[in-house]
This record gives structure tokens, C-alpha cells and sequence, in this order.
């Protein structure tokens, strides 16, 4: 009888050195994960502005690629979006404006019926107010033809967030006269157009976005419960 006894309880022996080290390895890769993710809190911005006309120099012009560019009225979008980690990007203040390095850049710029389309890596400054938000960026690579660009969009908006804070969460918009402005200032080093030059004007439509994806609260704690959880079950198989 014993034999067989023992031949019976040990496949349940097995089950249970299987469900510990199972158990073991889920709390160990959560434990593991935990802190990583605590280090993740991406931010993404993106600001909107559009409207008839835009004052432009030819540097800005043909920094931009533009060749069709007829200096009359015509409809204008410019969107800017910055993403970044605050936790992982280099960041600072300087006056009242964040600035972000490293960020991941996208620009869009459409005018008449031209458009100017660009990503990669580079800064951001951000500024809030009680009713509006700044957005300026640049990127590392200029624009490959040797003139650095900085592009900005000012939203005259009510902000449901915190002034002061640029990274608060917001979904704000404002339509009518003069409710943002859209900006580009080229830098060129040629000695026949050396200086700053400019293009830019103000917005009928504005808009800006602030999402941030860092877990909620409630998140955490299930991350926690699961942890605590998976090492319960790791301890009590251990004595079993």
C-alpha cells in the first residue's frame, strides 16, 4: 500500500513545485516591473491654430520648401505635437516656460495649397496661463538645409487646468478674432540674409491638448494587490 501511496502523491508534489515557482516568477516579474513603470509618465501636447493669411519673409519660405508662396490671403494650419517623459527627457524652467529635450516632434503646417510635414527629435518650451498656452519647438537636425526653425502656437483659451502648469492635464479650444497666433522665426547664417526672420499670424480657430497617460491611483493598487496576492500563494505552496 504504501507504494502505491506514494506513487499517487507525487505527481501532487510536482503541481504544487510547478504552482510555487509559477507563483515565485509572477511576483518576481511584477516586482521587477513596478518600479520601471513608477519612472513612465509620458506627456504628449498638441496645439492647433488656423486661419486666412500669414505674413511671411522668403528665408521662412524657403526654409519651409514652400514654392508657391504668393505673399496674399490664404488659409493657414499649423499643428505641433511634443511627446515626451518628464521622468527620462531633460527638463527645465527658465522664467515662467518648461523646456523639454529629447522630445519626439511632429509639425504640420499647411498653407494655400502647400503643406510642410516633419518629425524627429528635438526641444519644446511650454507656458500656462489662466487663459492660454504656449507651445514652441525646434528640431535637433534644423531642417536639413542649414536654417534652424523654431515654430509657435499661442492659444487665447480658457484652461481647465492649474496656471502655471503646462503639463496638467487639458482639452481647451477658442473660436473668433484673434484667439491665438501662429509663429515660425528662421535663423539664417548667409551673409546676404543673415539675422531673423519671421512668419506669422494671428488665429481664428485655437486649440490645445495636454494627455497624459500615468496610471491612476486605482491602477497602482491593483499592481499592489496582485503582488502581495502572488506572494501569498508563493509562500503557502513553499510550506505545503
Amino acid at each position: 500500500m504504501r507504494p502505491a501511496h506514494c506513487a499517487l502523491a507525487l505527481p501532487h508534489l510536482e503541481d504544487y513545485t510547478m504552482l510555487k515557482r509559477l507563483a515565485r516568477s509572477l511576483a518576481l516579474s511584477l516586482l521587477a516591473a513596478l518600479p520601471l513603470s513608477t519612472l513612465a509618465a509620458p506627456v504628449s501636447v498638441t496645439t492647433h491654430t488656423s486661419g486666412t493669411s500669414a505674413y511671411g519673409d522668403w528665408v521662412v519660405v524657403d526654409a519651409l520648401g514652400i514654392t508657391n508662396y504668393d505673399y496674399r490671403d490664404q488659409p493657414f494650419e499649423l499643428t505641433l505635437q511634443s511627446t515626451f517623459d518628464t521622468d527620462v527627457n531633460t527638463n527645465f524652467w527658465w522664467g515662467d516656460k518648461l523646456w523639454i529635450f529629447g522630445a519626439d516632434l511632429t509639425v504640420t503646417f499647411r498653407i494655400g495649397d502647400e503643406t510642410f510635414h516633419k518629425q524627429g527629435k528635438g526641444q519644446a518650451m511650454l507656458g500656462s496661463g489662466s487663459d492660454s498656452y504656449y507651445q514652441q519647438v525646434s528640431f535637433y537636425d534644423s531642417l536639413g538645409n542649414g536654417k534652424l526653425v523654431d515654430f509657435t502656437n499661442y492659444v487665447m483659451a480658457p484652461q481647465n487646468a492649474a496656471a502655471g502648469d503646462p503639463l496638467a492635464e487639458r482639452d481647451a479650444s477658442a473660436s473668433g478674432e484673434r484667439v491665438g497666433s501662429m509663429g515660425m522665426d528662421a535663423y539664417n547664417a548667409n551673409p546676404d540674409a543673415n539675422g531673423l526672420w519671421m512668419m506669422g499670424d494671428y488665429a481664428t480657430n485655437a486649440s490645445v491638448t495636454v494627455v497624459s497617460s500615468v496610471p491612476e491611483p486605482s491602477q497602482w493598487a491593483m499592481m499592489a494587490a496582485g503582488l502581495v496576492a502572488a506572494t501569498v500563494v508563493a509562500r503557502r505552496r513553499q510550506r505545503t
